[in-house]
């Protein structure tokens, strides 16, 4: 099941739940990863003082298996960050947040995603498969027209 959320009226609860995929993820791209419990209310602090950061959570028998959050910044609408249960990734959940992302986003010509130059898994998959291309003159800054990827998604399903 899809869900989209605000996370100004979301409980800290299901955040946390949240946080612990992104930390599990965290450990497996960076492995010298170093966690702090500090983290948690700055990301939740971040994420509630943007008015325009919305987040879609996908849930099996109530527990959160993965999620995509995005933000809108004036003509930017930004994939702040796609998580996926680590037990849950190759079954097609990214797909379906992608999906309701673009569904919800109808009127968007383009998206932009931040990617970390460490970060080789997330350059694999958005990069190499989705298709997001560098955006000249800023580093770590990919696009994707929403055409490409409806065209990306439609490809998936067949």
């Amino acid at each position: 099941m899809i869900e989209v959320l605000d996370p100004r009226v979301v409980d800290l609860t299901l955040l946390k739940e949240m946080e612990k995929i992104i930390v599990e993820n965290q450990f497996i791209t960076y492995p010298d990863y170093e966690y702090k419990d500090e983290y948690f209310m700055m990301w939740v602090n971040n994420i509630r003082n943007n008015p325009t950061y919305r987040m879609i959570v996908y849930k099996e028998n109530n527990k959160i298996l993965g999620f995509l959050n995005y933000a809108v910044e004036g003509e930017d609408n930004w994939i702040c960050e796609i998580q996926v249960l680590n037990d849950n990734k190759h079954k097609g959940i990214t797909t379906k947040l992608l999906n309701k992302y673009v569904e919800l986003n109808y009127n968007i010509k383009e998206a932009i995603a931040f990617i970390k130059a460490t970060n080789l898994l997330s350059k694999e998959v958005f990069v190499n498969h989705v298709g997001f291309t560098p955006v000249e003159g800023k580093n770590n800054r990919y696009k994707i027209s929403i055409d490409k990827l409806k065209e990306y998604l439609k490809n998936k399903e067949k």
